[in-house]
């Protein structure tokens, strides 16, 4: 999947310390579970020196999340984690709203991206006039395919058709790092 792919980018940099940061509201979801399986799976897959699995979860910001500072136990993990002697060369974000967090979080204590830490994440974020905008890996969704696959399935539910529950997987596209 997605998540297997990002990683896979991240390795082919000669990436071993990559985070995952993902968000406790998301963290039941299935294809929030699913990213994070991808994230081990691809780390079990790729013969890495030294296997770095740390997955951090954090209160995310941004336009579609409270407008409320990032919790101070979050915050102060990152820093340990990102002002640390073995902090991660590569993160791999859940979705952009918790990419937006970590590059608020990296503006402040000057950790640039590209330069010092590579990331790659799900849904680019919608700032495309901040300094970070293009300098990392985003898999981009089809959410056309996502509207159109649920509203089929929504009509048939209405119409009173009885089937199982189904799961929809739709292919991802790498962007890269302009």
């Amino acid at each position: 999947g997605g998540a297997i792919n990002a990683m896979n980018y991240l390795l082919s940099l000669g990436h071993t310390r990559i985070a995952h940061v993902t968000s406790p509201e998301f963290q039941a979801i299935r294809p929030c579970l699913d990213r994070a399986e991808g994230y081990r799976r691809a780390l079990t897959l790729r013969p890495v020196p030294f296997p770095y699995q740390r997955i951090l979860r954090i209160a995310p910001r941004g336009p579609y999340a409270p407008k409320t500072p990032m919790d101070r136990d979050d915050r102060e993990e990152l820093l340990r984690l990102f002002t640390g002697s073995d902090r991660p060369t590569a993160v791999f974000c859940m979705n952009d709203l918790v990419t937006i967090s970590l590059l608020e979080l990296f503006d402040e204590i000057g950790v640039r991206v590209p330069r010092d830490v590579a990331l790659a994440c799900f849904d680019r974020p919608l700032a495309s006039d901040t300094p970070w905008a293009f300098s990392f890996a985003s898999l981009e969704q089809d959410l056309t395919g996502m509207g159109r696959d649920a509203a089929w399935l929504l009509m048939r539910r209405i119409r009173g058709e009885a089937f199982p529950a189904q799961r929809v997987a739709l292919p991802t596209r790498l962007m890269m790092p302009a």
